[in-house]
């Protein structure tokens, strides 16, 4: 679509998925109509090789968005081997440790400078699973000292970008979501039993929600 003289800053589709709404630097707001647009080439060429599928799994994590995309559509053209490989390679978020998390969170109120700094590392590892902990412990208003280190930690955890593994895990449930199959649904019914809040088990819940419409 050509119309902006600014670089386009957020899209959003309308709940019916008609119509697309587009905001620009350049101070204007566009919408456009996408209901005529064509649909997503499927990829065709059948069966797949075991090393055929390990170079697609690869390609998934690539930040070449058109190559990650390509192997999207490969993998999702070619179910009987993406799905079982896919079976394989996402496994369902596993549950925290609620001692150690309490452990963690405590130790970041520390005086001990390398136990403060090991808690927050493991905390990051755990990445979204840590957050409702920590705003519960922001909401037991800890001591000035404890805030100051766990805010900035729970900003990261909230609003920093995806890993490239996690991307590589969204772009892998997209291609359960093209194949459709029950094999595939099965698969993302296993991820969604995952942990509570974690980006899997909520990624997968969202395409099946899609895929029940």
């Amino acid at each position: 679509f050509k119309g902006h003289d600014g670089a386009v800053q957020a899209v959003a589709f309308a709940i019916d998925g008609k119509r697309l709404a587009s905001a620009s630097s350049d101070t204007t707001l566009l919408v456009w109509d996408v209901a005529g647009l064509k649909r997503e080439p499927k990829a065709t060429g059948g069966a797949l090789q075991a090393k055929e599928v390990e170079i697609l799994w690869a390609d998934l994590v690539s930040g070449d968005a058109a190559k990650a995309a390509r192997g999207i559509l490969a993998l999702s053209a070619a179910p009987k081997q993406a799905t079982p490989f896919l079976r394989e390679r996402l496994k369902p978020a596993a549950p925290i440790d609620v001692k150690k998390l309490d452990q963690w969170i405590a130790a970041l109120d520390s005086s001990n400078f390398p136990k403060r700094i090991k808690a927050s590392e493991e905390l990051e590892k755990l990445g979204d699973l840590a957050v409702p902990a920590l705003r519960k412990f922001l909401a037991a208003k800890p001591s000035p000292e404890a805030r100051r280190r766990v805010e900035p930690l729970l900003e990261k955890l909230t609003t920093g970008t995806l890993t490239a593994e996690q991307i590589r895990m969204v772009r892998a449930m997209e291609v359960l979501e093209k194949v459709g199959t029950s094999e595939a649904r099965q698969v993302l019914e296993a991820l969604a039993q995952g942990a509570p809040g974690a980006l899997a088990t909520r990624q997968a819940q969202a395409v099946l929600d899609r895929l029940a419409k």
